[in-house]
């Protein structure tokens, strides 16, 4: 994720492999000897040496867990540790020495995923806070106002959120799926419909054509007639009924709170990391000052926003930058995911709108399917009385944009 602090941009660490550092430490190493259920791995990234200490203190008297502690004093020698033994959190100083530690959220867990982070900050502010929700970490504690009872409930709310997130995208995966599945059993239906129905139409409307030419009874041509135009009917009875199939789908199972925008926002930045981590793409998101509340099935609005991001990373190159913003009218609240893609003409976009269009592939995506991310976006876009709109230009990317109304 690509961060900006006032105007400065938080600078990439060096990913080069290293020789474990000689001077890395492991606390607590008796606790290896035999690993109770309530057992707890944390890798521990702090170059202070009396602060380290407060916090060993801490989790020694930790009602809760029984913490193996493994510190390290550096970046480099928290991913060398990361490299080679595994990790259930991480706490980390938001400072180490000169250099900011979000940089390492971001890559070993945060929108990653890999592990859930705890930032801790030598007092409470909330830019720090902004900063590090963006990067990813989960849990915040001021060193001023460490207790062992403090320490206890910001892991234990960490972990718990970390493991919500984690069942939360299954559930999300597992829901796209089963739709994609049931809307191409509904595009395979309307396929294997249009081409009876096109033969109907135009042989009713060739008898049609030349029992006129040849003074047949007007009846019979009025019959034909009917017969064709019938078919046209049917035909396009069925192609309403399955472009209204996701809207109706997720009419019946919204569950509606008044929510803050920003959170589903930020939630789905960190659920789509695992999905973009392959392409070693970043996201890029200035979260607003002012709350953005609207009425939303968070889990439907969720998805929704995955589908978007998804299919800006799929057809974006690698090592790009995904774009996100929220603004408000004065009725609306507007989600804006732009991409630097391949883009699509007008025509295409128009094409992409359709129920079960092919849009245009990279050649490597050529064999990736029907094309029906947006439908399920719109079908929940106007379940929710809001609607999305495509501005793309070829070549150069493609803005898609997410609008709900607010709630007043």
């Amino acid at each position: 994720m690509t961060l900006r602090a006032r105007g400065r941009k938080l600078a990439k660490v060096d990913a080069t492999p290293r020789k474990m550092p000689a001077e890395v430490v492991s606390l607590d190493q008796h606790r290896r000897q035999a690993l109770p259920a309530n057992h707890l791995s944390i890798l521990f990234v702090e170059d202070d040496d009396i602060d380290a200490k407060l916090i060993e203190l801490a989790l020694k008297k930790s009602a809760i867990f029984d913490a193996e502690l493994t510190r390290a004093r550096t970046i480099n020698e928290a991913r060398d540790l990361f490299s080679i033994a595994s990790f259930d959190l991480m706490l980390l100083d938001f400072w180490l020495g000169a250099e900011p530690g979000l940089s390492l959220v971001e890559e070993l867990g945060g929108r990653r995923g890999r592990i859930p982070v705890v930032l801790l900050t030598g007092h409470s502010d909330q830019d720090i806070q902004a900063l590090g929700h963006q990067a990813g970490a989960l849990g915040f504690i001021s060193k001023d106002d460490l207790t062992s009872n403090t320490l206890d409930a910001v892991i234990r709310s960490t972990l718990h959120t970390h493991q919500c997130e984690r069942e939360l995208l299954a559930t999300l995966t597992e829901r796209d799926r089963v739709l994609r599945e049931k809307l191409d059993v509904l595009g395979k239906l309307s396929r294997q419909l249009e081409g009876p129905l096109n033969t109907i139409a135009d042989s009713a409307h060739a008898i049609a054509t030349r029992a006129a030419r040849e003074g047949l009874d007007d009846c019979y041509i009025s019959r034909t007639v009917t017969v064709r135009d019938s078919a046209q009917e049917i035909k396009g009875l069925v192609q309403d009924l399955i472009k209204q199939a996701p809207v109706d789908q997720y009419h019946a199972e919204l569950s509606l709170d008044v929510l803050d925008i920003r959170d589903l926002i930020a939630k789905a930045i960190r659920l789509v990391g695992s999905q973009i981590d392959g392409r070693d793409q970043t996201v890029a998101y200035s979260e607003p000052e002012l709350p953005i509340i609207a009425r939303v099935d968070q889990t439907a609005m969720l998805q929704a926003l995955l589908n978007v991001m998804s299919n800006a990373s799929k057809f974006s190159p690698c090592c790009g930058v995904l774009t996100v913003t929220a603004s408000t009218t004065d009725d609306e609240a507007i989600i804006s995911i732009e991409d630097q893609g391949i883009g699509m003409s007008k025509e295409e976009v128009a094409l992409a709108m359709q129920p079960f269009s092919r849009s245009k592939q990279p050649p490597e995506l050529e064999n990736d399917g029907i094309s029906i991310g947006l439908q399920i976006v719109a079908g929940i876009l106007e379940s929710h009385d809001g609607r999305i709109e495509v501005q793309s230009t070829p070549g150069k990317g493609t803005v898609a944009k997410l609008i709900l109304p607010l709630a007043h």
